[in-house]
């Protein structure tokens, strides 16, 4: 009786185990991090979805896997609230300095990013060159709502994040005079320009301009698993050895030049 009372709990876990796998909860930044994470919407259609490269590239790894995908877009700091709170099992587009605050473990990284700063040429016609960590704490910087600046050398505490859920409502800001600077990523700021027209008019007539952030780390991108999740160490194994797999075939800069190139033909 025992030993089929044991055989049986086997079979109820290796079935949750299996449920598990086949579907996964899914969410990240509605704002967007084009072009590895955006909302796009289909030829006719109102209904925007998911789109990019990680995206994607968890789609690559889904189908491996044998996995269903639902992928919701939320304001930044909900998605991480609803993932600890056992709603999503993965997160998408994670900087390690958002991970001790978020209560999730971080898959390898697959790509690493380059900061900087955005500044309003309207403001500061002459240039506002920025030489040192010390000189950019001096000034008013500005950055989006829900996110950490760990990762780029900078306290959360010093950077203004305000209800900004847009890059839009930031560019505002900064032509308001109601901050310096923007911290964003050179990945970023390119595939915004490639979205939006009104952002690529501003930089090329020079209203925006972007500088590296000086001595500044990488920070890196990873996929984001709750701590709390059952299961939570051998999906993050999963998905590293998916990722040393994809990075081997190149898997991942192919991805990266499909975006770019439909972000730029979407504006045609």
């Amino acid at each position: 009786m025992a030993f089929r009372h044991a055989v049986s709990c086997l079979i109820l876990l290796a079935s949750a185990a299996l449920a598990h796998a086949q579907r996964l909860a899914v969410c990240a930044d509605r704002a967007g991090m084009p072009p590895f994470g955006y909302s796009s919407a289909a030829p006719g259609s109102a209904v925007e979805v998911a789109a990019g490269v990680t995206v994607d590239l968890l789609k690559l790894i889904a189908a491996n896997q044998q996995w269903t995908l639902k992928v919701d877009l939320l304001p930044w700091a909900r998605c991480l609230l609803d993932a600890q709170g056992g709603r999503y099992s993965l997160v998408l587009n994670v900087v390690r300095g958002e991970a001790k605050a978020g209560r999730l473990l971080l898959s390898k990284p697959f790509y690493n990013l380059h900061g900087v700063y955005v500044y309003s040429g309207r403001n500061h016609p002459q240039g506002l060159a920025v030489a040192s960590r010390q000189q950019l704490l001096n000034l008013k910087i500005c950055g989006m709502g829900g996110h950490r600046f760990e990762a780029f050398g900078l306290p959360t505490d010093s950077i203004d994040r305000g209800t900004s859920r847009g890059f839009e409502q930031l560019v505002a800001k900064l032509h308001l005079g109601r901050c310096d600077v923007v911290i964003g990523t050179r990945e970023e700021i390119a595939g915004t320009y490639l979205k939006d027209e009104q952002l690529s008019a501003q930089i090329a007539d020079g209203s925006l301009r972007m500088l590296p952030l000086p001595n500044a780390p990488e920070p890196s991108l990873h996929f984001g698993v709750p701590e709390s999740l059952p299961g939570a160490e051998a999906l993050v194994t999963t998905l590293n050895e998916n990722l040393d797999r994809l990075a081997r075939q190149g898997a991942i800069a192919r991805l990266i030049d499909q975006h770019l190139n439909e972000l730029n033909l979407s504006r045609r």
